[in-house]
Formats: C-alpha cells, structure tokens, sequence
C-alpha cells in the first residue's frame, strides 16, 4: 500500500473511501429534495395556495 500511512493504510484509506462515499450521497440527497420541495411549492402556487409570509408583499 501507500509507504506514508505505514501498517494502518488500508484503514485510513477506507475510511476516506467511505467518508467521500458518504459525503457525497449527501449531496445528492439535499440536492434532489430541494429539486422535490421546489416542484411542490410550484404546485401549491399554481392552486392558489400561498405562503402566510406572502401577505406582506401584497
């Protein structure tokens, strides 16, 4: 393996793996959820459903 990490770099080399992995999958997920949350506010909106901070721009 890699001579810097000495007897441990399997694990500290899986470890960044699945923090990365991890780290990732998260972004993915806060991003497809506001994707959802935009597509459903769009939704309310076109219902006539408004937001209660919406009555001070009126």
């Amino acid at each position: 393996m890699i001579e810097i990490f000495g007897k441990y770099s399997g694990y500290i080399l899986a470890s960044y793996g699945i923090s990365a992995v991890t780290i990732l999958l998260l972004i993915i997920w806060v991003y497809q959820d506001g994707r959802i949350l935009n597509k459903t506010l769009s939704e309310l909106n076109e219902r006539g459903i408004r937001r209660r901070s919406d009555h001070a721009n009126k």
